[in-house]
């Protein structure tokens, strides 16, 4: 395996004293124990890969009280991708975090609510798939220090 995408991602969005310990646990297992378990069972074939985890500014600065377990799942991948570029010699490791992307599920959003965060965080467009898409290739065609964090604002 050259290279590695952990991009599988949860959210379930909900008042603080409403959540379910299982939907809280529900959007760690998809967001943070999911790619752990992933790299671990594939250790003997990313050994010399780049892998690249999905998170989200969520996890560092943009955080929202309706998705807490979110932001903690990916200031916990954040966290875990410092960690394994330790573990991980020769393999590197990064974790790039976008803004809102205009993906299929934030277009289904409560547009109202979609405004309301982006104006709270200041962002003013949605990222497009493309330019994700774009900054992966810059990760995996560039030599990046391993454990590096790229924030990707609009």
């Amino acid at each position: 395996i050259d290279v590695l995408i952990n991009n599988a991602a949860l959210a379930i969005d909900g008042n603080f004293l409403e959540k379910s310990k299982e939907e809280f646990m529900k959007v760690l297992e998809v967001n943070l124990v999911g790619p752990f378990l992933l790299i671990q069972k594939l250790y003997d074939l990313i050994k010399n890969s780049k892998i690249i985890n999905i998170a989200s500014t969520d996890g560092i600065n943009t955080y929202s009280k309706l998705s807490m377990d979110y932001s903690a799942s990916k200031a916990g991948l954040i966290n875990l991708t410092k960690s394994l570029a330790l573990e991980l010699e020769s393999a590197k490791v990064y974790a790039l975090c976008p803004n809102w992307v205009n993906t299929e599920s934030i277009r289904e959003m409560n547009p109202d609510y979609l405004e309301e965060e982006m104006n709270r965080i200041g962002q003013k467009k949605l990222i497009e798939p493309k330019q994700v898409s774009k900054k992966i290739i810059e990760i995996i065609e560039n030599d990046i220090d391993t454990g590096s964090i790229i924030v990707m604002e609009d």
